[in-house]
């Protein structure tokens, strides 16, 4: 009886806790519009909608998780180091506070995950991946743990599907990672879960559904075979509408420049440019110099040189300034091209894929071939037809190194393909892969890449296989991570 007396006391007393325990979650208009201001990249508005919020209600937890989108989004587009020194600390607050909800809110872990992914992805940026990669797994573990407690909590999906997703296309050169983290993903199921998430929460103004739609356009474009049907839907204003929100404006002028559409790229961005509180965001300066190039527009070097001006976070200084000399080396104007060659060397840093191409490039003597560069900036504008003309005019006997000849198959297989001759695209990627897959380049990796999709395309699954498996099996060239990344997407959506 004495046993059966402090049981009941006890769970009278945890009882009498949880009710006294003033903190709530409440998705309320101040938190959905400050919400929608900050996916839109409009901080100040969604700052002031947040104290607003705090002011009239201090215990709803809502707005200390949605604030959180203001610090990461500014420190993702942005980078700064002084800013991430004065908000750095308000990821351990963020979380402080959160955990003081009670623990059967499904909220709760949803928030802390939200904040331990936006976070880790900060520090990716950074280039801190052990700090990233912790980050990860705790916002994994959290919302595995709650799609276990919670099995009917639907806003869950938006970041569970992604991650899920992600994390099961982990490249080889990750394994660490991989092992780190202790999880094994699924991409099919974790694309799954974002589309009924999105299926089901239809309405644009929806907790969650801007963060859904753009991660599972980003993850299909980059990783699935949907990149035509992903531009489609972002192309389309009734789809996909952009006005007045700088977010979509650079999400489809970045896909466009990526689907090889520059002359849409620059109306979207020119637009975009016009916008109120643009000018926050250097970002459009490199997108703008970008497109730019890839018509041949000399006036790309003037975006260029403000990114850089502009940008103290230091993410793709290196890839500006490398733009900026190819246009000048391409227009004639060598010395200038070789002061942008110098500065590459002192500016920036080699994070990315890009950058460190960039750094390559300054740390070499040569300049690329003009007739190739042509043939490149052409295909990537989306002006394939004119490409494959100039190419033509030439042959590979023309190019008196290796590299250069690889490069002309390489370029003239993307011409081909773009021009809808995917019968000779595949014989030039052959050729490519039989005499560069012990090379540093990554012609002959990207080449098997595009033969797989080719015969994804056409349902010869086994063959499709078999090229993604070919560009896996290619090692230690350029742009590594992101071919073994798309490699291993192509296997998982087969089924391998």
């Amino acid at each position: 009886m004495h046993r059966l007396l402090c049981l009941l006391l006890s769970l009278l007393f945890a009882a009498s806790v949880q009710a006294s325990n003033p903190y709530y979650f409440d998705y309320n208009a101040n938190c959905a519009g400050a919400y929608r201001a900050y996916m839109a990249l409009r901080p100040d508005e969604g700052d002031a909608l947040i104290r607003n919020e705090l002011l009239q209600r201090p215990y709803n937890l809502c707005a200390t998780y949605i604030s959180d989108y203001g610090d990461c989004l500014l420190l993702l587009f942005n980078g700064r180091e002084k800013d991430l020194e004065e908000r750095a600390a308000h990821q351990s607050e963020r979380i402080e506070r959160l955990s003081k909800a009670n623990d059967d809110e499904p909220w709760k872990r949803l928030a802390l995950a939200g904040v331990q992914l936006h976070w880790s992805l900060v520090q990716m940026r950074q280039g801190n991946q052990w700090k990233a990669a912790a980050g990860f797994r705790r916002s994994y573990l959290l919302l595995q743990e709650n799609a276990r407690l919670f099995p009917s909590f639907e806003l869950d999906d938006a970041l569970f599907g992604a991650e899920e997703a992600l994390a099961g296309i982990i490249p080889d050169g990750y394994k660490w990672l991989a092992d780190f983290l202790g999880m094994k993903g699924d991409f099919n199921r974790g694309l799954r879960r974002l589309a009924g998430f999105l299926n089901s929460h239809t309405r644009p103004d929806e907790a969650f559904r801007e963060e859904a739609l753009l991660l599972d356009v980003y993850i299909r474009y980059l990783y699935g075979s949907e990149k035509n049907a992903v531009w489609q839907q972002v192309s389309s204003n009734q789809r996909f509408p952009v006005e007045g929100n700088l977010m979509r404006a650079f999400v489809r002028g970045n896909l466009a420049i990526s689907s090889r559409h520059a002359d849409q790229a620059l109306a979207t961005l020119r637009t975009a440019k016009n916008l109120p509180g643009s000018n926050a965001w250097p970002v459009f300066d490199l997108e703008l110099g970008s497109a730019l190039l890839l018509r041949l527009d000399k006036d790309c070097i003037g975006y260029l040189q403000q990114y850089v001006a502009r940008n103290e976070g230091k993410l793709f200084s290196k890839d500006a300034l490398h733009q900026a000399a190819l246009a000048a080396y391409l227009f004639g104007e060598k010395s200038r091209a070789e002061a942008f060659r110098r500065q590459i060397r002192t500016t920036g840093n080699t994070l990315t894929d890009a950058d460190k191409q960039a750094q390559r490039f300054a740390e070499s003597e040569g300049w690329p071939d003009p007739r190739l560069l042509t043939a490149r900036l052409l295909i990537d504008g989306g002006f394939a037809s004119e490409a494959l003309r100039k190419l033509k005019a030439t042959t590979t006997a023309a190019f008196s190194s290796l590299s250069d000849r690889l490069e002309y198959e390489f370029r003239l297989g993307r011409a081909l393909e773009e021009t809808g001759d995917a019968a000779e695209a595949v014989q030039a990627y052959q050729q490519v892969i039989n005499k560069g897959r012990m090379r540093p380049e990554y012609f002959a990796a990207r080449s098997a890449l595009q033969m797989a999709g080719i015969y994804e395309s056409r349902r010869q699954l086994s063959e499709a296989r078999r090229y993604y498996q070919v560009a896996l099996s290619m090692r230690n060239h350029d742009f590594q991570a992101s071919i073994d990344q798309q490699a291993k997407a192509g296997l998982a959506r087969l089924g391998n």
